[in-house]
């Protein structure tokens, strides 16, 4: 029998590798087939918030918000390697609030939320910022790229789902009412796209 050996808690990351191969919860990295535990990431597992694997499921990209955790006082990204477990980089975010984090499905790049109502388009091999989109209002629980990368979908808090433009920065709305994407009651904590 195959399990992973963990204590129940709230708000710590749990994510399955693209290609199945692993799972990540907080900063340890079990093997899927058997359990074991094989990696440590170079944080204190308390301190992570969210965390996403890069779609050739050879990078994670980790955060923490001082905002949603008591055990930490700072908010930064950070992109470790799976193989090494090493970090590439880590970028402080100051005061901003980071609680989701999604690639695109080239890899090239990440999003995440940002201070207050910002939504952040980064460049995943430098980690260099290249988008910063205001989203007033809005403050994102969960983030999903389209499949072509031009537009990020966000969920939020109070239940609805909206669409941006990446290159221009605008949200796209429907009818002629101008209505968001989508409207749910309760928080929008996880957007996905089936794979056809």
């Amino acid at each position: 029998q195959t399990g992973l050996n963990t204590n129940p808690v709230t708000f710590y990351p749990l994510c399955l590798s693209p290609d199945y191969k692993h799972v990540l919860f907080r900063n340890i990295l079990y093997e899927t087939s058997t359990g074991k535990q094989i990696k440590q990431f170079p944080f204190e597992k308390k301190s992570i918030v969210t965390a996403a694997f890069s779609p050739d499921s050879k990078y994670i990209a980790f955060s923490t918000c001082a905002w949603y955790n008591l055990w930490t006082n700072e908010n930064w990204i950070s992109l470790c390697e799976v193989s090494t477990a090493k970090e590439i980089y880590k970028k402080s975010m100051s005061k901003r609030q980071i609680n989701s984090i999604c690639f695109s499905s080239d890899g090239k790049f990440f999003a995440s939320n940002g201070e207050k109502y910002n939504l952040l388009i980064w460049e995943t091999e430098t980690g260099r910022e290249i988008k910063n989109i205001a989203t007033p209002d809005h403050i994102a629980a969960s983030l999903c790229f389209s499949p072509d990368g031009k537009y990020v979908f966000t969920g939020q808090f109070y239940g609805t789902i909206h669409k941006w433009e990446i290159e221009t920065g605008q949200e796209i709305k429907t009818g002629a009412e101008g209505k968001p994407f989508a409207n749910h009651s309760g928080s929008i904590n996880i957007l996905n796209f089936t794979n056809n």
